[in-house]
């Protein structure tokens, strides 16, 4: 079984939100985020581990153990994670429409196809 640390809650403290292009980038490069923008790699991976610690959406957890099974290291399936939830994001915030659930399953199950 694995561990996993409880994720702390993302302080704005530090900087305002990034910005969509800041998103966008992620989601395609998610490689370099650890280099270029570590606080915001920092807070989507927050995001997931709150995910994975809720079990909010189930998906999730079920997403990072097929990711895992697939030879992924929990790492890297959680990065993939990551981007979904970065997609997701600019859906809300570029094309201003609400978060969909369905959509974001669908991008989970699609890992590691990084979704465009």
């Amino acid at each position: 079984m694995r561990h996993r640390h409880k994720a702390k809650a993302a302080g704005n403290s530090h900087s305002p939100l990034p910005t969509v292009s800041a998103l966008r980038f992620y989601s395609t490069q998610r490689v370099t985020m650890k280099k270029n923008h570590p606080r915001l790699k920092k807070a989507i991976l927050e995001v997931v581990e709150n995910q994975l610690s809720s079990n909010d959406p189930p998906e999730t957890e079920q997403t990072l153990d097929r990711l895992l099974s697939e030879g992924y290291s929990e790492s890297e399936a959680k990065e993939f994670i990551g981007a979904v939830v970065v997609s997701e994001v600019f859906e809300v915030l570029q094309a201003q429409k609400p978060f969909d659930e369905k959509r974001f399953v669908e991008a989970l199950n699609n890992l590691p196809k990084i979704p465009e």
